[in-house]
């Protein structure tokens, strides 16, 4: 039985506690350089950090994962309005992280930051951008429908998604998850053989709730179809 929307939602969105969990290890591992760290001792600590990071980012993707499998079981109607409200809240959390990113002048090449600020936005970054794309190819009808004509959510995402890539996060499953949400958003040419599997007509897919709620033509004379 599918579990309903709220508890959906903070499954998703317990993400905070593992960040928590995430600056409580960097502290524990000493990234911090101190005055005396030799080059190869700070390469080193990063690169703990980075796999500290890596560790909890796939134990994240995990739950994100188990609440989108819960999602696919949902009807249609329940389906297009967690889809609604969890975009709508990617997207508040990926503008402020990219402005925070911007504001620090931190770069996906950087090393992983110290800074708790910084990384936390990095952090944001790297978990919306892979939920949003688990959405966007496992529900594409429904996603489609509510992302396609919103162009700051479309600028948004196609800055993360480079971001993403050029990160050192992100590791080769992921690296080909965005190559093929790129397809999916038209960033990139499609591949000739390019298919998603999950997706259906819209006609067939959005819920006639959601249909009966979409602008209604204005009533007025009409253009004869012979025109």
């Amino acid at each position: 039985m599918p579990l309903p929307v709220k508890t959906v939602t903070m499954v998703v969105h317990n993400w905070i506690f593992y960040n928590v969990y995430l600056l409580l290890n960097m502290i524990l591992l000493g990234q911090a350089k101190d005055s005396g760290s030799s080059a190869d001792d700070f390469k080193n600590n990063e690169e703990k950090n980075i796999a500290t990071y890596q560790k909890l980012f796939r134990y994240q993707r995990s739950l994100q994962k188990e609440a989108i499998n819960h999602l696919l079981q949902m009807n249609t109607v329940n389906q297009y309005k967690f889809t609604k409200s969890t975009l709508e809240e990617i997207f508040k959390i990926l503008t402020e992280a990219r402005n925070d990113l911007t504001k620090w002048g931190y770069l996906a090449e950087d090393a992983f930051p110290s800074n708790m600020t910084v990384r936390n936005s990095l952090s944001q970054i790297l978990e919306k951008t892979a939920l949003f794309s688990d959405l966007m190819l496992k529900l594409p009808d429904v996603a489609h429908d509510l992302f396609d004509k919103n162009d700051p959510w479309r600028i948004c995402i196609a800055w993360c998604i480079v971001f993403c890539q050029k990160s050192k996060i992100y590791d080769d499953v992921h690296q080909k998850m965005l190559a093929v949400l790129s397809q999916e958003l038209e960033f990139i040419p499609k591949d000739p053989a390019y298919s998603n599997p999950f997706r259906k007509t819209v006609e067939a897919s959005l819920p006639k709730e959601v249909v009966k709620t979409k602008k209604k033509p204005k009533k007025g004379p009409k253009l004869s179809q012979n025109v």
